[in-house]
């Protein structure tokens, strides 16, 4: 990520469902900006309590009290009145201004509206040359942060252990690290093994998809049933897993 070619813009949109991503990037950008997590010059607000954007335009448009920017971090944005956010508002930030929107994803029924507020920002980030950053699952990128993690633990991961775990984790890097923090506590060898990652980590809803129909092609009906039932257990539509 080229976090100073980030910074040259007023504006940044991080949007998806990797959560890991998402909080690193903003912590990477904050330290860019030369802002530590207690500065006075760090706003962060939920939409829920800020939910007019013209607050957030004013409170990042501050002159910088004690550093270069004026920092806005404004949390599940998606809940706003993001319609409010015009381009003349986003031009009119100065240039030390960061104003940084996460759009979250939104789970079940409230998915749609995610879905819509991410194309609203990402029209407005278009019509003013500001940055949006859409994280999606990338099973390349999960696979470098769990061996970073690995190592950062004072441990290493066998090839196979590594995809089974990325595999079941969807590709999410976010969850990835989320399951792996088990398998660490669980594992009592220096090196994690395919069946420590099969004893502890859950499954996500897609790859138990796959699982069943594995099943199902290997003549194995009850355990594609036993699949089925933890499948249909989840909040996530079934439609939409399929």
């Amino acid at each position: 990520m080229n976090i100073p070619a980030l910074l040259k813009s007023r504006m940044v949109v991080l949007a998806g469902s990797e959560d890991y991503l998402i909080r690193r990037t903003t912590s990477d950008l904050l330290e860019g900006a030369g802002l530590t997590s207690d500065d006075f010059d760090i706003e962060s607000v939920t939409a829920e309590a800020s939910s007019v954007p013209v607050n957030w335009i004013g409170s990042a448009g501050t002159f910088p009290f004690m550093a270069e920017r004026r920092a806005v971090v404004v949390k599940s944005c998606q809940r706003a009145k993001l319609e409010e956010l015009t381009p003349e508002m986003v031009n009119g930030l100065p240039e030390t201004a960061l104003l940084i929107l996460i759009c979250e994803q939104e789970p079940g029924n409230d998915r749609d509206a995610g879905s819509k507020a991410k194309k609203v920002l990402e029209k407005l980030c278009k019509a003013t040359k500001q940055t949006y950053l859409d994280f999606k699952p990338d099973a390349k990128a999960a696979t470098e942060i769990i061996r970073a993690e690995a190592q950062r633990q004072g441990k290493t991961v066998q090839p196979a252990a590594l995809s089974l775990l990325i595999e079941m984790s969807g590709g999410s890097a976010s969850r990835a690290l989320e399951e792996f923090e088990k398998v660490v506590l669980f594992s009592r060898n220096p090196q994690i093994s395919e069946s420590d990652v099969s004893a502890v980590v859950v499954a996500s809803r897609d790859w138990n998809v796959w699982k069943m129909i594995d099943a199902l092609a290997a003549g194995q009906v009850q355990e594609s049933l036993n699949i089925r039932k933890i499948i249909l257990t989840g909040k996530t539509k079934i439609e939409e897993v399929a």
